[in-house]
């Protein structure tokens, strides 16, 4: 497990290094206008392209029938339908917004249709090769999208090449993760059916989630300016890397907390969560802590500019912020290790009922410090809210015995 962990690490952690030297090329070669724009685009197209996701790929690797061709339609078309939700909600609210939000979001399209490539090999427990393509392509994609930037200084042209390279890519990934692999061609409507009731949950699950994560930003660009939403986002990135490190980490345990809950190891569920996922988290918050206060101010100068070192302080609150939420990937794991799929989504919406509230007061009131105590306050609700439910649960299954 521990190679298939490095490997998986290795690319989860190239694609995060990846996405955020992209950010400093926009922080680098363009304005704070140009980040926030980029940033506005994430906050409008991840929620809803994260439901359209569904978790489908580690669905598919815990799922004991599946048929692949089922999954593939499940994903497309619910897909399609997210991307003229986009479409409907950019037109209404943010027009002048327009193109870069869209090809962001058809980005985030593509993304999703390589992702479930990828559900073939990972079921084989083919993690090297998953994770050699996964770094090659990244690599070139940073590359073009640098390049494009430097020489046109336009946000537009850069993420027209990242389209272009996606579409080359997706006929590759076709051949060598979905041709190589055996699998059913065909699917019946009670098949594709099935995908759905299992999936949709986890999607809605998802997009409440990640709306919650975005929900500050949102208020924090309506309240100030798309400037200092570009400041914020840029700075509270470091999350979203901490997000994929600790989603690399947790999905390679999730053979193993379904063997465990087949024989009913209850002991051993705890003892993983107790242990080195617990520890990886620790060990994420800390590292982000240290480096904060030593080198915060400097780093931030050095790879942004100084708009956004002046407000350093943001990466202490964000070390804290990572902490919950390595702890709400572990526990998303073990939750569909032990099929409470429906569940997450209540879970997800109480956070919202304290997410919303809580970001507007804190925001109105402190602004962009608010905004980081807004995520903070919303990962530690949806974590305690999640622990609570599972101790309850899991006492329901040792009485059952």
């Amino acid at each position: 497990m521990l190679k298939k962990i490095t490997w998986t690490f290795s690319a989860n952690m190239v694609t995060a290094l990846v996405k955020w030297l992209m950010l400093v090329v926009i922080a680098q070669y363009l304005t704070t206008y140009d980040v926030g724009a980029y940033a506005l685009a994430l906050a409008v197209t991840s929620p809803i392209m994260l439901f359209a996701n569904m978790k489908l790929r580690s669905v598919y690797v815990s799922d004991v029938t599946p048929n692949y061709r089922a999954y593939t339609i499940a994903r497309n078309g619910v897909g399609l339908f997210s991307l003229l939700v986009i479409i409907i909600i950019v037109a209404i609210f943010y027009p002048s917004f327009m193109a870069v939000i869209m090809m962001v979001s058809v980005i985030k399209g593509m993304e999703l249709i390589s992702d479930l490539m990828y559900a073939l090999a990972h079921r084989a427990q083919r993690m090297r090769y998953i994770a050699v393509f996964t770094m090659i392509k990244q690599l070139l994609l940073l590359l073009s999208f640098w390049l494009t930037i430097a020489q046109t200084t336009s946000l537009i042209w850069g993420l027209r090449i990242q389209v272009v390279l996606f579409l080359l890519f997706l006929p590759i990934e076709y051949y060598y993760f979905t041709m190589a692999f055996s699998h059913k061609k065909t699917a019946t409507k009670q098949q594709i059916y099935r995908v759905l009731q299992m999936g949709i949950p986890l999607g809605l699950t998802q997009l409440v989630v990640s709306f919650n994560a975005f929900f500050p930003r949102y208020i924090l660009e309506y309240v100030t300016s798309p400037q200092m939403l570009g400041i914020f986002s840029a700075i509270a990135y470091i999350t979203v890397v901490a997000n994929i490190v600790m989603g690399a980490v947790s999905q390679n345990f999730l053979s193993y907390f379904s063997r465990h809950v087949a024989q009913q190891n209850w002991h051993k569920i705890i003892k993983t969560l107790r242990g080195p996922l617990l520890g990886m988290a620790i060990v994420l918050s800390v590292a982000l802590l240290v480096v904060s206060l030593v080198a915060g101010k400097f780093l931030l100068t050095l790879f942004y500019g100084e708009p956004y070192g002046q407000h350093a302080v943001l990466l202490v609150w964000m070390s804290i912020c990572i902490f919950f939420n390595a702890l709400n990937w572990n526990m998303d794991t073990l939750f569909i290790s032990v099929t409470i799929l429906r569940k997450q989504l209540y879970f997800a919406l109480c956070g919202m009922l304290i997410t919303v509230p809580v970001s507007l007061l804190c925001i109105n009131y402190y602004g962009v410090t608010g905004a980081a105590l807004a995520m903070i306050i919303s990962s530690a609700a949806q974590y305690m809210i999640k622990r609570a439910y599972f101790t309850k649960w899991l006492a329901s299954q040792e009485g059952a015995m």
